[in-house]
């Protein structure tokens, strides 16, 4: 089997419609690799041009012909049907419109919302009479006139239920989840069955890669398809890192993760790390997404990389 690139460059996106469209193990490889250098306070800023950007949530051109936001969101030109990316919704004020669409990773799995978050931070209306469905396994939202015949309608908008898309966010977060330590394989693999139990998510499976290396310190792990867990064995999730940590995670960890706040706490707390110990620039801002679960004690926190930093806070509105 080729290697992940040159299987995205066979399969890209914004090219025409009957090719096929990228697998969620392509693109997952593709997010991994974007990554930028954190910056410690104090730290001056890399020699490296400014990005261009196209909302509060960061832009960085990747040499696709597209532009992520929100870790993972994009702006493209498209021509009918298009893969886009299977995680998360792409949104599209007209689908039959050449000029743009905007996609995004998964904020809240209600792809109505999540669509108008990123159309807002694109500077785009919001879609008129929006309709969320699904169309070969991907999610889009277009105006209700527009839904293509074959599509699947979801009639409440809701794509991802909310601890799916925990999992899958937990899986990738360099806080507490999946990419917070060097696990071997079967620590990995107790850890992935943990947190399934956390969520509730019976029925779900956590297997093991085909091809392992058995010389591979550590492992790394996935929660992107429907109903599976994926661990493999791989490098230190933290050498993405040049000084082999990430001081943004490491703070959410000790003023979040590890205090009892509520999901509004947890949030200004978040965008404020993030503006001190990530590498941005100094007119940039982060919108971390709340969730409100008020089941829950005390806010939880995930940070993952995609297109740029993606923060989810999860937690109660008021103190217990």
């Amino acid at each position: 089997m080729t290697d992940p690139m040159t299987r995205l460059r066979a399969t890209n996106p914004v090219r025409q419609s009957e090719l096929p469209p990228i697998s969620t193990g392509v693109w997952s490889s593709m997010q991994d690799s974007i990554a930028s250098t954190p910056r410690a306070p104090g730290r001056s800023q890399p020699s490296t041009p400014r990005r261009k950007r196209l909302g509060k949530r960061g832009t960085l051109s990747i040499g696709l012909a597209v532009l992520l936001i929100g870790g993972g969101a994009g702006y493209a030109g498209i021509e009918g049907w298009f893969g886009g990316t299977p995680q998360g919704p792409n949104c599209l004020a007209d689908w039959s419109d050449r000029d743009t669409a905007v996609i995004g990773s998964w904020l809240t799995g209600d792809a109505i919302a999540d669509c108008d978050t990123f159309m807002r931070d694109a500077g785009l209306a919001p879609i008129e009479d929006p309709v969320a469905f699904t169309l070969q396994d991907y999610t889009y939202v277009t105006p209700a006139g527009q839904v293509p015949s074959g599509a699947h309608v979801l009639a409440s908008g809701v794509a991802v239920t909310p601890q799916a898309l925990e999992m899958r966010q937990s899986a990738s977060d360099f806080v507490d989840g999946g990419n917070a330590a060097c696990r071997t394989v079967p620590e990995q693999v107790e850890w992935a069955r943990a947190e399934l139990e956390r969520l509730g998510l019976q029925g779900w499976s956590v297997v093991q890669a085909d091809h392992q290396d058995p010389d591979a310190p550590c492992s790394w792990v996935d929660a992107q398809e429907p109903g599976v867990v994926t661990v493999g064995s791989g490098g230190d999730p933290l050498d993405t890192f040049a000084a082999g940590t990430w001081p943004l995670a490491d703070q959410l960890r000790t003023k979040i993760a590890d205090r009892c706040l509520t999901v509004g706490e947890a949030k200004r707390l978040a965008e404020e790390l993030y503006m001190t110990y990530s590498s941005v620039d100094a007119d940039d801002t982060l919108t971390a997404t709340a969730i409100t679960d008020g089941a829950s004690d005390c806010a939880r926190v995930d940070a993952g990389i995609g297109g740029s930093v993606q923060i989810t806070v999860h937690g109660p509105k008021a103190e217990r």
